[in-house]
């Protein structure tokens, strides 16, 4: 799995922005309905960029180890790196993220 910050001229800005106040609210308890693993699959789909295919993304995000989703929800607080920056997702030896 590979993730990347969206670039300021990728479209769908406020459908990412709503899609993590919507999951912010959950984890605050603001919100009582929705599933957390989808709310947190709307969150952090539009950050990765490989695999390309939406639903084999999710696959591999719901395939991750504990550490991988650690890493991955540090690299969605923190905004996402730098373009070009060493990726924090190491690749999947089996090939299966």
């Amino acid at each position: 799995m590979k993730l990347e910050k969206p670039r300021s001229d990728k479209p769908g800005y406020l459908a990412r922005l709503n899609a993590g106040e919507e999951f912010r609210k959950y984890i605050r308890g603001d919100k009582k309905d929705g599933d957390f693993i989808e709310l947190l699959c709307d969150y952090v789909l539009p950050y990765i960029k490989e695999p390309v295919d939406r639903e084999e993304a999710k696959q591999a995000l719901m395939a991750a180890s504990e550490d991988e989703y650690r890493d991955i929800m540090k690299f969605i607080t923190s905004g996402g790196q730098e373009e070009g920056a060493e990726n924090p997702i190491a690749p999947d030896q089996s090939g299966t993220s």
